[in-house]
């Protein structure tokens, strides 16, 4: 089992990113989506937005797209 985690954001248009969040078998699918909602809402106010939608969600590979 790997221990890598994190979270990152893509660009992938001007206006939409890409949020993934990677964790092992010692994170819950709950903090999955805890981080990768706070990751988009950092993306959202760094972008100077005021609000975002998660467009989709796969639990099992625990993917947002903003």
């Amino acid at each position: 089992m790997g221990l890598t985690v994190g979270v990152s954001a893509t660009q992938l248009t001007s206006d939409t990113f890409q949020i993934v969040a990677q964790g092992n078998g010692y994170t819950s699918s709950s903090a999955f989506e805890l981080y990768a909602v706070r990751k988009a809402a950092e993306v959202t106010l760094s972008n100077c937005y005021d609000l975002f939608l998660i467009a989709f969600l796969d639990s099992s590979k625990h993917n947002f797209i903003r």
